[in-house]
């Protein structure tokens, strides 16, 4: 027997964090920051990283503050807090969502459809997930 399709979505969901996740705690957590002579690169006390997708050694100046922006520190923060939103969001005995009680059937959530809608450039993603 196969899972539900709610259940398929928010599995995958799970996944998708938790690999984010993992990805940014694989990495020196920082704090990062743009360095020298902007734009030079961005470093931590452990590492300085470079965008090796352009030629040569400079990263262009929005590129770096994006990519300061969004930190492994900051990446951790995020996920911590969309599995803990992922957890309060439960299907109740009516097939709604217990926190949001609409009462209408209506699982997974808005809430939930809205923050899978975030992944839905990674593989897997369904069109059918689609917040309305």
């Amino acid at each position: 027997m196969s899972a539900r399709p709610e259940q398929d979505m928010l599995s995958w969901l799970h996944c998708q964090i938790l690999a984010r996740q993992g990805a940014a705690e694989a990495v020196p957590h920082g704090p990062w920051h743009i360095e020298g002579r902007y734009p030079q690169g961005i470093s931590n006390a452990e590492a300085i990283v470079i965008a090796e997708t352009f030629t040569g050694p400079e990263v262009p100046p929005n590129i770096a503050q994006h990519i300061v922006a969004h930190d492994p520190r900051d990446t951790i923060a995020h996920c911590e807090y969309e599995l803990w939103e992922l957890a309060r969001h439960e299907e109740s005995p009516f097939r709604d969502c217990a926190l949001c009680g609409s009462r209408d059937g209506d699982f997974p959530c808005q809430s939930l459809l809205r923050l899978a809608h975030a992944y839905r450039h990674l593989p897997g993603w369904r069109p059918e997930w689609a917040p309305e």
